[in-house]
């Protein structure tokens, strides 16, 4: 944070994290999940006051998913005999942080799914829910949940769209809302994550890669 204020002593600033809700750019919101950063500084007129905010989450924040694709993999296949499109090894680069998940099409392979490995409890009453997952793709991509009535590996039931991601020639930082959808009935008790797209002819190979995916709840 780098500001010249014209007054002088102290001054109290209320620092909060902003984000753009479901990567639209015009919807920037204050992050629900992060505390803001609030300090009082001792400010000189018309000189330049430098202080770098740290945000962190809430202490009642729930972690309910969480893959940086640096030990067991929880991301898979949907469809468990197609080792083309999302590679197995998942060591490609460029990655963000160490390993990403890899997933890319041609046009001899023009769709792709991923998802958890397992399904797992989230919140249906409202509580606010977002996806953070960091991505470079040159196509677009559908993040989404599917909702099942079995266990943590139970059967796929309700699939639904939750927004996705254009193409990025840099890594960029998506967060996606999942309160809307969780909260129309019918809800059910455990949710598959999924990542979905599909061929884009413009470019012969369709590269997605994603890493350091959250799935987190307000408590």
């Amino acid at each position: 944070f780098r500001r010249v204020l014209f007054r002088s002593g102290s001054t109290y600033l209320s620092i909060r994290p902003v984000v753009k809700i479901n990567g639209v750019g015009a919807v920037r919101l204050d992050y629900p999940l992060m505390k803001g950063s609030d300090t009082t500084l001792n400010l000189t007129a018309g000189q330049v006051t430098k202080f770098k905010p740290v945000f962190k989450y809430y202490s009642t924040v729930n972690f309910r998913f969480m893959e940086n694709f640096e030990g067991a993999l929880q991301i898979q296949n949907s469809n468990l005999a197609d080792t083309f499109c999302v590679k197995p090894a998942y060591t490609y680069t460029p990655s963000f942080d160490g390993k990403c998940l890899y997933m890319q099409l041609d046009a001899n392979h023009t769709t792709c799914q991923a998802q958890s490995y397992s399904a797992f409890y989230l919140p249906t009453d409202g509580t606010n829910v977002y996806i953070e997952i960091n991505y470079k793709c040159n196509t677009a991509f559908e993040v989404g949940i599917i909702g099942t009535n079995g266990g943590t590996g139970g059967p796929l039931t309700d699939q639904r769209s939750a927004g996705g991601a254009n193409a990025s020639a840099s890594w960029n930082k998506l967060y996606i809302s999942l309160s809307d959808i969780l909260r129309a009935p019918p809800t059910y008790y455990n949710y598959y994550l999924y990542f979905y797209t599909t061929y884009d002819t413009s470019n012969p190979l369709n590269q997605i890669y994603i890493d350091n995916i959250k799935v987190i709840s307000q408590i």
